[in-house]
């Protein structure tokens, strides 16, 4: 799993940079050679649609998506520690379940969409690149979303991660 994490890292970065070259780049032939690249805005969204779905991987990987924590107020409310950490760990799992439906469900769509594209052979105006592409970088982020997903939800179900002895 280190590996897959460490490619996703690379992946991210790397695209990143080559996106942000290109925004420089752009700027500069905008503003100072005065001849505005066509293509160059395109590709720096496309890019950022890939940053965006490997970042979203790494994201859930680290479980830093933005939450709304209303388990541990609530679990003060059970006196017994035990109890307690077990209720925040059954809940946990639910929602990583309930992440991993709703990431399965968007890749889903976007297999679909990206066929769709592929079928009705749709291109992008400036660079005349096949709109199927960007989408398949999404479900590519989408499914190691849900690998990681996936890799939570076995975890919490190791013996070790219950507080029982193996």
């Amino acid at each position: 799993m280190k590996s897959l994490t460490r490619m996703e890292e690379i992946v991210s970065v790397t695209v990143f940079l080559v996106m942000l070259s290109i925004m420089v780049i752009q700027v500069l032939y905008r503003y100072v050679l005065r001849l505005p690249l066509p293509w160059s805005e395109e590709l720096a969204r496309f890019l950022f649609v890939i940053t965006t779905f490997f970042g979203a991987a790494i994201a859930s990987n680290e479980k830093s998506h933005i939450e709304i924590n209303l388990i541990d107020p609530i679990s003060q409310f059970i006196k017994s520690e035990r109890h307690r950490e077990a209720f925040i760990k059954v809940v946990q799992v639910i929602g990583n379940m309930i992440s991993l439906a709703v990431v399965c469900t968007l890749a889903y769509y976007s297999v679909k969409y990206a066929y769709f594209l592929t079928i009705t052979n749709q291109v992008s105006p400036a660079m005349g690149l096949q709109l199927s592409w960007i989408v398949c970088a999404m479900v590519v982020g989408l499914i190691l979303m849900c690998i990681h997903y996936l890799d939570a939800i076995l975890q919490s179900y190791s013996k070790s991660h219950w507080g029982m002895k193996k």
